[in-house]
């Protein structure tokens, strides 16, 4: 099964395979006239003591060796080429797969583990692929023209040569069998290695600040540890595959010269026939050897093509519509209509929500952590798909609208700021990778950002690092802003967009904020309630439901939840204030 779909892969690549199949062919037959070459060497030089022949076969083995020397590097550079590009195809596809899942699929998986399939596992695949391509190309043909020629010298000797080495294919089937199921385990704990050093670099910080160095390193030692003892057992079962094939080819080896001397004995075969012999079948049980020992290396393989083919086989959640339904421009409405939705099959996350937005109107979504905000905004840009009731933008579902053109429709600034570890250009033109400079330093002045990313040694073209580090955080947040200023899509979700930021950040963020609600349709999530008064409705969801709705000052006269949660902020605020101002009296 997973042998068929591998040489899928392969027969893309066909022609480069069939000159290295050519080539191949070639090798193998300066091997098979190596091995004949004894026989003249034998009778006609030493024994017949030939001296023309003495003069012409050391130039024909010559020859013989630069002929095969240049076809080995030919056969050989172009199956491995074959087997880096088929390896190229599987990461390419792997790579497109896994930006189709939804985000359901990453929150189930650690970052350690998908990237141990994306890389470590499809590197062994290379390995695997190249070294197989070889020995079935190089060797197999070998044997087929080694074969060839014993038996054309003594079938009789041939067949007792080789009446041992059926036997070798049991010992090594079992053998491999333990490599395929070990490989599987260590290529596991190679994914909570890669798993161990993401969450160390990316929190290394916290680690520093709390101590944690003597348990982290512990707790890597420890799956460390794991590895090597999975890692081990595959070892110690391809170590044993060949003293296996071994054992058997001297049972081979000493049957043939036991009976081949008798037939020397006897004047039925000359000494140059049987050495010709013996150097045939010494070069044939190598290539016989490669190609049992290739069954195990290939167990290896498929252990790890499996984890791959595991991820490749997983259906997309969230389905490209067979028919897309293109959506009316300029937006007027965006609708929920009786949307419940559940992670799983059992509890409802959220429950019959209704909601209507217009052209430059403001939805606040408020509430308790967990009430379900996040969980409906996301389901606005179809990273999940509603459980049941539906979604329209202009009176189309999202489920009938193309993901290209809904992503180009929302625009979305999250409280987790992301950004690539490249420029500033190239972080703002992730939103329109048509966006001219102007675009980009009018987006920037939008934010707020112009002053500061002027200041940098490279302007727009100074690479932020990973994740935008070399930023402050109130930095990071307007970048993203610009990044969303510069996308131009007519709705808008913001996620706690400025939670994060002290007030003089809040505030330069706040006015960039201001700027790109003009004109678009926008939904807001916020904690802190002074930043949505302004909002045409406000939303108070707890546990799934929306429990209260209207504009701040409707709310605020409904003795309800949303009065509780501004009281309790304003009071807050105050009793900050006078400590601030207690103190500096006091200095």
């Amino acid at each position: 099964m997973v042998a068929r779909r591998l040489f899928r892969y392969i027969l893309p690549h066909y022609k480069l395979l069939m000159v290295s199949v050519f080539f191949g062919v070639l090798v193998a037959g300066t091997d098979a006239a190596t091995a004949y070459l004894v026989k003249p060497v034998l009778d006609d030089i030493m024994i017949a003591r030939n001296e023309q022949l003495l003069i012409l076969l050391p130039i024909g083995i010559i020859l013989l060796f630069i002929i095969k020397g240049i076809c080995t590097f030919v056969q050989q550079y172009t199956v491995k080429v074959v087997g880096q590009l088929v390896v190229q195809d599987i990461r390419n596809q792997l790579y497109r797969h896994m930006l189709d899942l939804s985000l359901r699929f990453f929150q189930e998986r650690s970052t350690g583990a998908l990237m141990s399939r994306s890389l470590n596992d499809i590197d062994i695949m290379r390995g695997a692929i190249a070294k197989a391509a070889i020995v079935i190309i190089k060797d197999t043909l070998t044997v087929i023209l080694l074969l060839a020629l014993i038996f054309y010298q003594s079938w009789q000797l041939a067949i007792l040569a080789f009446v041992v080495m059926p036997l070798t294919y049991f010992p090594v089937r079992a053998i491999s069998r333990r490599i395929r199921k070990y490989t599987r385990f260590a290529q596991a704990k190679i994914a909570d290695l890669s798993q161990t050093l993401q969450e160390t670099f990316s929190g290394i910080k916290v680690i520093k600040a709390f101590g944690l160095e003597p348990q982290m390193t512990d707790h890597f030692r420890q799956t460390n540890q794991r590895y090597f003892s999975f890692t081990r057992k595959a070892i110690k079962g391809g170590s044993a595959a060949s003293p296996t094939v071994e054992l058997f080819t001297g049972f081979g080896i000493a049957i043939t010269i036991w009976y081949g001397g008798t037939l020397v004995v006897q004047g039925t075969m000359t000494t140059g026939e049987l050495f010709s012999f013996m150097a045939a079948l010494a070069m044939l049980y190598k290539p016989i050897k490669q190609l049992l020992a290739l069954y195990a290396t290939l167990q290896a393989s498929f252990g790890a093509a499996e984890r791959v083919f595991d991820v490749l086989d997983t259906e997309p959640e969230i389905s490209e519509p067979q028919s897309p339904v293109e959506v009316p421009l300029p937006i007027h409405e965006v609708a929920f209509q009786g949307v419940h939705f559940a992670y799983d099959s059992h509890e409802l996350v959220l429950e019959d929500i209704n909601l209507r937005a217009g052209r430059n109107e403001v939805v606040a979504l408020v509430g308790m952590s967990g009430g379900g905000k996040t969980t409906l905004v996301s389901l606005l840009a179809r990273f999940y798909d509603v459980t049941r009731g539906s979604i329209t933008i202009n009176g189309v579902d999202v489920r009938q609208i193309g993901r290209q053109q809904l992503s180009k429709l929302i625009s979305f600034v999250d409280q987790e700021t992301i950004l690539f570890n490249q420029s500033i250009r190239y972080n703002l033109q992730c939103g329109n990778a048509s966006a001219s400079e102007d675009d980009i330093w009018s987006a920037l002045r939008s934010a707020n950002a112009d002053v500061f990313v002027s200041n940098l040694p490279e302007g727009i073209d100074t690479v932020i690092g990973d994740r935008g580090i070399r930023l402050s955080g109130g930095q990071r947040q307007r970048i993203c802003l610009a990044r969303a200023i510069v996308k131009d899509a007519p709705v808008l979700i913001l996620d706690e967009a400025t939670s994060a930021l002290d007030n003089e950040s809040e505030a330069l963020v706040q006015e960039a904020l201001n700027n790109l609600m003009q004109n678009r349709t926008t939904f807001v999530i916020a904690h802190r309630l002074s930043t949505i008064t302004h909002a045409n409705q406000i939303l108070v969801l707890d546990k799934g439901r929306i429990v209260e709705r209207g504009t701040h000052q409707e709310l605020l006269q409904y003795d309800g939840v949303y009065r509780r949660y501004y009281a309790m902020q304003f009071s807050q605020t105050h009793t900050e204030k006078d400590v601030v101002s207690t103190g500096d009296s006091q200095v």
